[in-house]
């Protein structure tokens, strides 16, 4: 929903936690993933029917899904939400769906894909970024300011609304990120290697 308010009424309602971490470098912050990568995704499976799976485990806020590629980008209403699915969603592999971390805000390469969090310095933050982490509706820092140290849960980005620096990076060369994603084609920006 584009005009959706993270609001008391609203059954997605969720916190914004936000906390401070001292051992972020000077003018670093350090954002939570609320994205999901999921691979294997079947051609017959629309982006309905993979929020309906993911729903005994959390709600679904969007879903981009890539069926020549059999992949989806799938973001939840919270880092909570998405470490559930991790741990939880089709343990016993009865689907043929392959879930793990995928970056929804901030540059690629700033990412530990394994652990599912950014540490960007701010100087890579675009003026859309820097908006969007202070009023997001979902994620984001509830309008605290931006300082070193600050973290909180992927923000909403508003499409259209000014260029993200994850929009950014994906030009980057994939290989050229120590922890980013490999990939021996040019051209490539998907999480194969993950």
């Amino acid at each position: 929903m584009p005009d959706e308010l993270n609001v008391s009424n609203n059954p997605h309602y969720r916190p914004k936690p936000v906390s401070y971490d001292s051992t972020l470098p000077p003018d670093h912050i350090k954002v939570y993933s609320r994205t999901l990568f999921i691979g294997g995704v079947p051609l017959n499976m629309k982006e309905w029917d993979l929020a309906n799976v993911l729903k005994p485990f959390a709600e679904v806020q969007s879903v981009i899904l890539n069926n020549s590629r059999k992949h989806a980008f799938v973001k939840v209403y919270s880092r909570h939400e998405a470490e559930n699915v991790l741990q939880n969603f089709n343990k016993d592999g009865a689907l043929p769906l392959r879930t793990r971390w995928g970056v929804g805000f901030g540059p690629r390469d700033c990412c530990d894909y394994q652990h599912g969090y950014s540490i960007i310095p701010m100087h890579r933050l675009t003026d859309a970024d820097k908006k969007w982490s202070v009023s997001a509706q979902w994620g984001g820092t509830s309008g605290q300011p931006l300082v070193t140290g600050i973290v909180f849960e992927e923000p909403d980005i508003i499409v259209g609304e000014g260029v993200s620096s994850k929009a950014i990076s994906q030009k980057m060369p994939t290989d050229s990120g120590r922890n980013g994603p490999r990939s021996g084609k040019p051209l490539e920006h998907h999480h194969h290697h993950h």
